[in-house]
This record gives structure tokens, C-alpha cells and sequence, in this order.
């Protein structure tokens, strides 16, 4: 059973109720054209659908078919609240091209209404009401008929340092742009946790390695690699550098934080699709070399993954890793607080609190004879 109050299949059936021959338009009244609604896939998607500006001189047959992937679908169901004003721009960011169509289309369906919280702006030492933004309501208790329905929410004020992570934009590779819409925003989501637990580290006073094939990935115009914080070279951190077979083995490990030279607080391999397996194996041979550190090894995937995560970590081959979980929700959570406060000074329990680790199986007791 999830943990969130929506799921993905409760989007899609949602949206999978709306009528294809209709033509639908945005909520934002900047954006011009239509949405044209090709195909749902249940139960978990994409999406496949079409826009159409014809102030551009665009038409249906001229333009290809997008997709609204399963990824974005999950960010944005576990982000819903009953009630709760939800700006879906806020939620992703950059990180997905399809979300001004997921909003619109959810507005039609009949548990989503439009409304605009005013919110809250601090000036001169004192706190207004202005105002506010576009946000989706979810109001299961009260559904309307299939379209766009505002409604007036006056009583809710928002403000707008809520605690959303932001992430910057990804330039995609050449290679990875010839790539499907699934294989793009899988890619993204990546390099989107990699820059993230950077930025965490950086908060903690911890350097971050990352993997050699990411370094050259554009964050806002700029590599990963020269970005603050960040090791490019495992041979220039004396934790590990009187060790070549140690080197060579964490080379293509995602991230690895270090402390002061001599401290490895934390390994951690993101599996974004179906790679769990591979990031252990990675991990275990980087274990192999550097053995009597002590760190911890976490796996950092998607919320919907944790079984699996948890039921590969246990395996027989990976136990002597003690491996953790670290899910999408946690590194975002940790990020907002990395964003908004300085996290000088905290303790080891505390960063533990966002890892799980599974109940290991314990060795059968020795009995003398």
C-alpha cells in the first residue's frame, strides 16, 4: 500500500475519463493553442497527447505526439493533500517539459478545481495578504462535472517560502536527447538527485564525488563537475588516494561525501529505473577496497521502489554492506532544509533518520560442544 494519498493510477483514470474529441485548453491564460488528449495508458501511463498553437500556424498533423511519463505522474500524486493548494511548477521545477499539460488536464477532471490563495508578502516588518497564484484544489468529497471549475478559497493563504525543493535545469546529452520521453526524464531525474545530495553535502561541510560519465552534464549552463563542492578526481582525497584499486573501483559510484580529508560519511548509488542490482554490485566492489572505513551505503531511489530496494539489499551477495534506503521524498525533504537553513552542527542520528535500514537477518548463535 502507498504511503501517499494518490497514486498514479488515480491520475490516469482520472484524466482517462476525459473525452478525446474534445480539444483542451490551459488554465494559465498566457499560454495559447490546445491540448489534444492521443492516448492514456493504464494504469500507471504516459500520457500521450498533442499541443497545438495556431497563432503559430501549428496543426494537429503538423505537430508529434509527447508524452506525460509515469515519473511526473508520481511526483506530482504524492504531493497531493485534501484541501491543500498545489502549484505543480513549484513541485518539479524544470524537471519536466509536460507539466503545464498535466495541470491543465487535471483542472477538467472533476475532483480538481482552480483556485488562486492569496499569500502572504513580508514588507517593512509587516505581513499582507496580496494576491496569489494559479493552484489545483483536490476536493474528492465534492466533484463537479467534467471542466475547468474555480473555486473561491479566500479563508487559505499560502506562503511563499513553502518548503518546495528547487531544482535548476538539466542540459540532456545529444545522446540521451535521440532517446524516448521516458529514457529523458529517467536521465534527468538523475543527474536531477546527484546535483541534490551535492548541495546537501555542501550544507554539512562535506566534498561530494561524482560518478566520471556525469561530471560533464550542464546544470544551468554549467558541468556538475565545477560546480561547488565538488570532487572530480577520487585520487585527490586522502581518504582513499594511497589506494589505487580503491580509486579505479569508485569511479563510476554516483556520489560519495567526504569529510576533512579522512572521513567518508556516506557512498550512494541513484537508481532512477531497474538498476538496483547494479548499484550494488558497484558498490560492493568499491566495499572490497575500502573495508575498514566506516560509512554508510545507501541506495537513493523513487518512493514506489522501496520494496524492491529493501528486498535487493537483503540479498546474500550484498550483506555485507548493511545497505540503506534513501527515497526521492527524503533527499527533497533534506534539500529544502539544506535551501532554507544551515545545518551546522548536526549529529550523525540525525542524518541517519533519512536513511532506512533494513532488519538484517542475524547469524545463527555459535554453540560450543
Amino acid at each position: 500500500m502507498s504511503d501517499y494519498l494518490l497514486t498514479p493510477e488515480d491520475l490516469v483514470r482520472e484524466i482517462g475519463g476525459l473525452r478525446r474529441e474534445i480539444n483542451y485548453g490551459y488554465i494559465d491564460p498566457k499560454q495559447h493553442g490546445f491540448i489534444k488528449i492521443i492516448d492514456v495508458r493504464a494504469p500507471i501511463g504516459p500520457i500521450y497527447f498533442k499541443r497545438v498553437n495556431a497563432r503559430k500556424g501549428e496543426t494537429l498533423a503538423t505537430k508529434k505526439t509527447e508524452t506525460i511519463s509515469s515519473g511526473l505522474l508520481n511526483r506530482v500524486a504524492r504531493s497531493i493533500s485534501v484541501g491543500i493548494p498545489l502549484s505543480i511548477d513549484r513541485i518539479v521545477g524544470a524537471s519536466y517539459n509536460a507539466r503545464s499539460v498535466l495541470e491543465a488536464l487535471l483542472a477538467y477532471t472533476p475532483m480538481f478545481y482552480v483556485c488562486y490563495p492569496g499569500r502572504y508578502e513580508d514588507k517593512n516588518g509587516r505581513r499582507t495578504v496580496q494576491k496569489g497564484h494559479k493552484h489545483l484544489l483536490y476536493l474528492p468529497e465534492k466533484p463537479h462535472t467534467n471542466g475547468v471549475k474555480e473555486i473561491s478559497k479566500s479563508e487559505i493563504v499560502i506562503s511563499e517560502h513553502s518548503s518546495i525543493a528547487v531544482h535548476e535545469s538539466v542540459s540532456l546529452p545529444a545522446a540521451v536527447v535521440a532517446g524516448t520521453e521516458a529514457e529523458k526524464e529517467n536521465y534527468r531525474m538523475h543527474i536531477v538527485m546527484q546535483d541534490s545530495l551535492r548541495k546537501i553535502g555542501l550544507q554539512l561541510g562535506y566534498k561530494t564525488y561524482i560518478a566520471k560519465d556525469n561530471q560533464s552534464v550542464l546544470i544551468k549552463d554549467k558541468p556538475l563537475g565545477s560546480l561547488e563542492g565538488v570532487v572530480t578526481e577520487l585520487s585527490t582525497v586522502t581518504t582513499i588516494s594511497h589506494n589505487p584499486k580503491a580509486v579505479h573501483a569508485g569511479r563510476t559510484i554516483d556520489c560519495v561525501w567526504f569529510r576533512n580529508g579522512s572521513l567518508m560519511p556516506a557512498v550512494f548509488e541513484v537508481e532512477h529505473t531497474t538498476g538496483i542490482t547494479s548499484g550494488l554490485s558497484r558498490m560492493m566492489t568499491f566495499w572490497e577496497h575500502v573495508k575498514g572505513l566506516q560509512t554508510r551505503w545507501v541506495i537513493v531511489a523513487p518512493d514506489e521502489d522501496k520494496p524492491k530496494a529493501i528486498s535487493e539489499i537483503l540479498k546474500p551477495q550484498f550483506r555485507n554492506l548493511e545497505a540503506r534506503y534513501m527515497s526521492y521524498s527524503n533527499v527533497e525533504r533534506l534539500l529544502v532544509l539544506a535551501q532554507e537553513k544551515k545545518l551546522n552542527g548536526i549529529t550523525q542520528q540525525f542524518l541517519d533518520g533519512w536513511m532506512e535500514k533494513p532488519d538484517f537477518p542475524k547469524p545463527p548463535p555459535i554453540i560450543d560442544i
